[in-house]
């Protein structure tokens, strides 16, 4: 039995937990990625760009999956101060290389510019990919991965369910993950077809 196999998924009422949630609940398998830096923006960034742009990155049915810069933006949530990602992430990628973008991690008064709970979920990511519980087709109608693939799997200790779903576009055969969530539960519809395993 495989890991990811050991905690049955709940199918019914959906109800989406919120990224900033914080989750202690959940158990990353050996292996894993180290959790990312949280001291810079600068590093962080340098962390997922060692982790998984550089990286030859196969799924488990062996379809090579490509991390792009761009999209650490909404992977980690960066927010302006009104709480809206910015609109031209590329220019956003150049003030983290170039060191102006800080990372802050918020006040009473002040809301952080990113989300360190998206931040500490990436370390699932690259165990989503490489062993899911299920793959099933995108359910959210919009966004960049339409077509796109649901890889969904469970993290949760003591079993309890503590989903992570990353969600990838597809071209040909090479995948592009776009985000990553968590989640609780799914909808009959959302896991009906599944085109892995």
């Amino acid at each position: 039995m495989r890991a990811a196999d050991q905690y049955p998924m709940e199918v019914g009422a959906v109800r989406a937990v919120e990224a900033d949630d914080v989750d202690e609940d959940i158990e990353l398998p050996q292996g894993s990625s180290a959790l990312p830096p949280l001291d810079s923006m600068l590093d962080l960034f340098n962390w997922y760009w060692r982790q998984f742009c550089r990286s030859e990155i196969k799924d488990c049915r062996g379809f090579p999956v490509t991390f792009r810069e761009e999209e650490f933006v909404h992977f980690v949530k960066i927010t302006d101060r009104y709480g809206k990602e910015p609109r031209n992430r590329t220019d956003t990628i150049r003030r983290i290389k170039a060191g102006e973008f800080r990372l802050f991690h918020g006040t009473k008064y002040s809301p952080a510019n990113f989300s360190m709970q998206r931040a500490k979920d990436l370390a699932c990511a690259l165990s989503v990919i490489q062993d899911p519980q299920m793959i099933v087709p995108n359910w959210q109608p919009l966004g960049k991965a339409n077509p796109g693939e649901a890889y969904i799997r469970n993290f949760g200790k003591d079993g309890r369910r503590r989903f992570r779903v990353l969600i990838c576009g597809i071209a040909g055969k090479r995948r592009f993950p776009v985000t990553m969530f968590p989640r609780q539960r799914f909808a009959n519809e959302e896991t009906l077809i599944k085109l892995w395993p």
